[in-house]
Formats: structure tokens, sequence, C-alpha cells
């Protein structure tokens, strides 16, 4: 499905498989890899529910407050507030990282020949 907002959060059930470079969730220092989702805006979440609740109002600009198990230890709970961007304004910048690091392979290799 297409979405016109997001946080930059690739998801398995509720654990976070990984974050998109430039997205909010990246940006925001916080999430990462392993996180589990507790709740979103307040809603406990699931796997039936995850998804529609991070994308909630698909509206670029607007907020969602999550709640996260660091590395999935209920020991360790944060909460982060973030701002939804716009779809494609993260593929641009998610091409762009691709692009850099595609010239800094061939740099790296054009200096090793």
């Amino acid at each position: 499905f297409s979405t016109k907002a997001t946080v930059g959060i690739l998801i398995n059930g509720t654990t976070i498989d990984n974050t998109v470079v430039g997205g909010p969730a990246h940006n925001s220092k916080i999430v990462s890899r392993g996180d589990v989702i507790i709740d979103v805006d307040g809603t406990p979440a699931n796997f039936d529910n995850v998804i529609p609740l991070l994308i909630g109002n698909d509206v670029p600009g607007s907020t969602v407050q999550l709640r996260i198990a660091k590395n999935g230890s209920y020991e360790s709970i944060m909460e982060v507030k973030l701002t939804r961007m716009a779809t494609t304004e993260i593929q641009d910048r998610r091409r762009m990282f691709e692009l850099f690091n595609a010239i800094k392979d061939r740099a790296l290799t054009h200096d090793h020949s």
C-alpha cells in the first residue's frame, strides 16, 4: 500500500527491523533496530494495529508519540515524538544516501587500484 507520510520505520510485528536513513526515526537517534513499539499515541500496539497507528492521519508534518522498549527490554522504556515526513521526501533522501555510498565505494576502489 502507499502512504503520503512516514516516520521511516521498517517493522516485523511490533519490533523495529530497521530505520530509513534520513527519516524521522533514524534522525531521532533514539529509535533503533530491535526496539519494540509498546504504544503509539497512547494506544497499546500489537501485530494487527501497529501499522495503522503509525500511519495515523497520513499527513506529512503531523506528529506521533511512541513508547518503545529499547532492544526489547521492558526495563528500559523510552518515549519519542516523531514528525511524519512526506514519503516522496524520504525516498529522495534514501536515494541520495545510496548515491553517496556508491560514489564513496567507487572512490575507495579507485584508490586501491
